[in-house]
């Protein structure tokens, strides 16, 4: 049984950054939201500094020798392919140290 906009509301927490396809991980949880739904989304995001980048990408080469420390996560952008398929961005925020940001975003379905 295919679901479809069956939810008012879908919370996403650290969930899309571990996936192999985290775009196709997220067009999947907005698919099941209601028109006039909301989806809310956390995740790894790359640090907008060039310089603390570097730092980043150097420091997630070390922790992925250790994957119980990554978790699997990684940086991962998927709010455009959201607008892309018509959702309306109600808040974004970036949270976090400035070498480890992650995006915090809340979108509604058109109705």
């Amino acid at each position: 049984m295919l679901i479809i906009n069956e939810f008012d509301a879908v919370l996403s927490t650290y969930s899309t950054c571990p996936l192999y396809d985290p775009v196709e991980g997220a067009l999947e949880l907005y698919r099941v939201v209601k028109p006039g739904g909301r989806l809310a989304v956390v995740h790894s995001v790359e640090p907008q500094n060039p310089f603390i980048r570097w730092l980043a990408h150097g420091l997630e080469k070390i922790i992925w020798l250790f994957p119980r420390l990554s978790l699997g996560c990684r940086p991962v952008t998927i709010l455009p392919s959201l607008t892309d398929k018509g959702a309306k961005l109600i808040f974004e925020k970036r949270i976090g140290l400035p070498l480890m940001p992650f995006q915090v975003f809340v979108v509604q379905k058109p109705k």
